[in-house]
């Protein structure tokens, strides 16, 4: 028979009476042996109870400051460079806090395990008007234990709340740079395309330049060739047929040189690194 009243006494320790029937030595501390390891890991695992106390408050705080940031971006229309670094803060300081807790939690599991497989090896059996050590842990210890599971499980679901909302953030980012993207390549395709009308332009203008001083240089050789008793008249006629001409000879040679530069292979640029 064993008898506890699980208060601590005066010492601070909690008194245990063993009354040995019948068992013999063996047995006996092997009995000793199970009672105090149930009370040595029944105290151990509730090291963590201060952790999961904690991990209740700071859950709160986590979870202001996570349905600030949805609330953000929610009601923002571009994602700014502050709302990015107080996402990675929050992921930042829900990853290090829960790195110092899963461990308690962790170690509180197991004791709780050692405990329950103790608790069973006792092979309590029923005594009128007394109440089994298995069935006082049972109401005592157990709702201890799941106090911490559900502080580590809302831990766990908090840090996948603030992961998926990271998650949802890089998709937004994502979003507005494709979407800067495509603004960039249609102002470049529109700035292309007014620069190759520019180049048309320019080339009508050269068409006619050349064309103009080609034929006064024409005009200068044909008035000195009239001094030498050409008839001037003719000398006129000959610099009125020679504009088409020319024309057509510098209009055919620009475009000529158009599709030789348009149609020509670019040369790799090779360079020293």
């Amino acid at each position: 028979e064993v008898h506890s009243n699980f208060r601590l006494s005066e010492g601070g320790f909690v008194e245990f009476l063993f009354f040995n029937r019948n068992l013999n030595a063996y047995r006996t501390g092997r009995m000793v042996r199970r009672v105090l390891e149930i009370e040595t890991y029944r105290m151990m695992s509730m090291l963590a109870m201060p952790m999961a106390r904690e991990t209740i408050s700071q859950l709160s705080a986590f979870d202001r400051r996570l349905d600030l940031l949805i609330t953000h971006m929610q009601s923002a229309v571009k994602v700014d460079k502050a709302l990015l670094s107080e996402v990675t803060r929050l992921s930042s300081d829900v990853l290090n806090f829960s790195a110092l807790a899963r461990h308690r939690f962790g170690a509180t599991k197991a004791y709780a395990e050692i405990v329950a497989s103790r608790v069973s090896e006792l092979r309590e059996e029923r005594v009128e008007q007394r109440q089994r050590i298995g069935t006082f842990i049972g109401r005592r210890f157990q709702p201890a234990v799941r106090s911490v599971h559900a502080a580590e499980r809302r831990l766990d679901e908090l840090a996948e709340r603030v992961s998926l909302a990271g998650d949802l953030l890089r998709t937004t980012v994502q979003v507005q740079l494709e979407d800067q993207n495509a603004s960039l390549l249609t102002s470049m395709e529109e700035r292309a395309r007014i620069q190759v009308h520019i180049q048309q332009a320019v080339e009508g203008f050269s068409v006619i330049a050349i064309t103009y001083y080609t034929v006064g240089l024409a005009k200068i050789c044909l008035e000195s060739i009239s001094e030498l008793g050409v008839d001037p008249h003719m000398a006129k006629l000959a610099v009125l047929a020679a504009i088409p001409l020319v024309l057509f000879a510098v209009w055919t040679a620009v475009r000529h040189v158009r599709r030789s530069i348009a149609g020509a292979p670019h040369s790799p640029i090779s360079g020293s690194h």
